[in-house]
């Protein structure tokens, strides 16, 4: 009767570990189907068209776009009207720059090269704090 016992646990194991190979090789013949394939391919692209990108954004926020935060730039003096054309200037170089990966002017290399001394000098300091 042990000798039964024993045969029949090791059958029970034999066919647990048939039945979890058969799911995995039937779990990877789904993900390896063609539906599943076209899926993956078309999913970036409908990220891509339902998202929008930097430039996407500046164009928005741009003085001529629907979320622009300025009025009438008619209204402003010479150099509000200077100040604003450089800094959306700048905000579009940025946008190209993360949009295509074009190169940032030497003016925004600098001010990017300073905000990460500032937050490595933020950082020290609180690794500071925190350790004495």
């Amino acid at each position: 009767m042990k000798l039964l016992g024993k045969k029949t646990l090791q059958v029970m194991i034999a066919d647990a570990v048939g039945v979890s190979a058969r799911t995995v090789i039937e779990f990877i013949g789904v993900f390896a189907s063609w539906e599943v394939m076209i899926m993956v391919a078309i999913a970036p692209t409908i990220v891509a068209i339902f998202t929008d990108n930097d430039l996407q954004d500046w164009c928005e926020k741009c003085v001529f776009g629907s979320a622009s935060e300025i009025d009438n730039p008619r209204d402003m003096t010479a150099e509000g009207r200077a100040k604003i054309c450089q800094e959306q200037e700048d905000q579009l170089v940025k946008a190209l720059h993360e949009t295509f990966g074009l190169p940032l002017t030497e003016k925004l290399q600098q001010e990017e090269a300073d905000e990460k001394l500032k937050q490595l000098k933020a950082e020290v300091q609180a690794w500071r704090h925190i350790h004495n």
